[in-house]
């Protein structure tokens, strides 16, 4: 035989081939690639297309040899897999040990393969969907800091003292029950008092600082603090207060809305930001509902991991901002995770025929453009997309995930409940961090 092939191993998802590859077949492949180079092979002393067939096939021996020992490597690779009906998990490796002329071609081919999957039971799936209730007073606190953040900052004299409206710029580190309040180190962080960005009545305490002034602020969380740890607790805060700003003096009538903005009048950005709030809303309660089907996949469902496929995956969790919190084996089991899920939802949509149409792709694109209002970094971020490869299988990945999340509803247990936008953070937070939620 021209090829022969032998199983050397197979150990879980990993199988080791050995080949070898007759010298003839590859001669003969080298004369073919010699022969159909000719016409146009150029060399002192001959005319072009007349250089002899020996003398081309001398000075390109090399590289033919090279050349053509990979397609026939590739074909091989090719016959393996349909012949043992293997998935590769990544593409194969290939050890070239032999490839001389006039020698028999040797070679080693490491494959992983995919798992299989088990049938997946989607009666037995429960979701919670959550329709939004978008409160008008938040979308107005949203327009009024958006219009405020628009003005000019300015810096205060040092025994100026800060009133509600104005910009402190702090330092501080909270403790609960004597240890560090979580993430309660900030350096240089601003505040707008009065905007109820901090607990209860925090900023309360700091009207009146003047720059350099030390506070000793305390605190009782709520009763239902976004994290349940901290809820009735006292907080002791010790804050530096770095810098005091004041906003100019500007109205924020339609004039100043149109001229920043470029919308006619108040109302009509009223209504853009309801929209793009309930867009933004929306992709976050899709991911919690996105969440609770992998919860009970990972859960459920136990397949054996392709090595590669974990090894790619934990170096993309390395790269994620907070990650540094995790102990390697959290690291280790959150990159499993997303490998197994990743693998049965690609499962469900191969075996159900979910694809991804080219309609489908644009409109998320338009959708991703719709929140970045700068042209210059729209231009950039589809400039990157059509140079990375990864960053256009990534977009369609989450495609895949949301066709199959929505065939999927059609057969699990749904239950549908109503939420105001300030528990949409709560639920969250409960989903990351609480397993019994």
């Amino acid at each position: 035989m021209s090829i022969s092939i032998t199983q050397l191993s197979k150990e879980g998802l990993s199988y080791e081939f050995y080949v070898n590859i007759a010298w003839d077949l590859i001669n003969q492949k080298i004369d073919k690639r010699t022969a159909k180079d000719q016409e146009n092979f150029s060399l002192n002393g001959f005319r072009k297309g007349q250089v002899p067939l020996n003398i081309i096939k001398e000075k390109n021996f090399t590289l033919y040899l090279r050349s053509e020992l990979e397609k026939l490597v590739d074909k091989t690779i090719d016959k393996i897999l349909d012949d043992n009906k293997i998935q590769p998990a990544s593409y194969p490796k290939t050890y070239i040990e032999k490839a001389n002329p006039n020698e028999n071609a040797e070679i080693k081919i490491a494959i992983e393969a995919m798992p299989e999957v088990p049938q997946i039971d989607l009666t037995t799936i429960n979701l919670t969907k959550y329709e939004l209730i978008l409160q008008n007073d938040l979308i107005e606190t949203f327009v009024s800091k958006n219009l405020k953040s628009l003005l000019k900052q300015n810096k205060q004299q040092p025994d100026y003292q800060a009133k509600i409206g104005d910009i402190v710029v702090i330092d501080y580190e909270g403790r609960v029950d004597g240890q560090q309040f979580e993430d309660g180190l900030y350096k240089n962080q601003k505040i707008e008092l009065g905007s109820k960005t901090l607990v209860a009545n925090f900023e309360d305490q700091m009207i009146g600082a003047k720059e350099g002034d030390k506070l000793k602020v305390q605190v009782l969380f709520p009763n239902d603090y976004f994290k349940p740890k901290y809820a009735n607790k006292n907080g002791d805060f010790e804050v530096t207060v770095k810098e005091v700003y004041a906003y100019e003096n500007q109205e924020l009538n339609d004039d100043f809305i149109k001229e920043k903005l470029g919308f006619e009048n108040k109302e009509k950005l009223f209504e853009n930001t309801k929209e793009q709030m309930k867009k933004g809303y929306e992709i976050t309660l899709k991911n919690i509902v996105k969440k609770q089907l992998f919860d009970q996949l990972d859960a459920q469902y136990k397949i054996d991991l392709p090595k590669s496929l974990l090894e790619n995956q934990l170096k993309v969790v390395e790269n994620q901002q907070g990650i540094e919190k995790l102990t390697p084996e959290q690291k280790t089991k959150l990159a499993e995770r997303m490998v197994r899920c990743g693998i049965i939802i690609n499962d469900i949509a191969n075996k159900n025929s979910l694809k991804i149409e080219k309609d489908e792709f644009n409109a998320k694109i338009s959708e991703i453009l719709s929140f970045i209002p700068n042209q210059e970094e729209a231009k950039s971020f589809l400039d990157e997309l059509q140079e990375n490869e990864e960053m256009a299988n990534q977009i369609g990945g989450s495609i895949i995930e949301e066709k199959v999340l929505d065939f999927i509803s059609k057969t699990a247990v749904i239950t549908t409940k109503q939420i105001q936008d300030k528990e949409v953070d709560q639920i969250w937070y409960d989903l990351n961090n609480n397993p019994n939620f």
